[in-house]
């Protein structure tokens, strides 16, 4: 299934996350903030790049 940007986002937030569930919806809403541009525009290339994979899979795999 293909992801939004904030459905990458908070994966990619989650993986590097250490606190308490509690206080990981303000972290991750701090940690877009911070994100630089050159950051963010990485994340969408990634993202960009899953997304067009999992076309080409289906494409080559209907049945899938």
């Amino acid at each position: 299934m293909k992801k939004t940007l904030e459905q990458y986002l908070q994966e990619v937030h989650a993986k590097q996350y250490e606190g308490l569930d509690d206080d990981m919806p303000d972290n991750f809403d701090n940690w877009v903030a911070n994100l630089s541009e050159k950051e963010l525009q990485t994340y969408e290339a990634d993202l960009l790049k899953q997304n067009v994979d999992l076309d080409i899979n289906r494409e080559l795999n209907p049945a899938n």
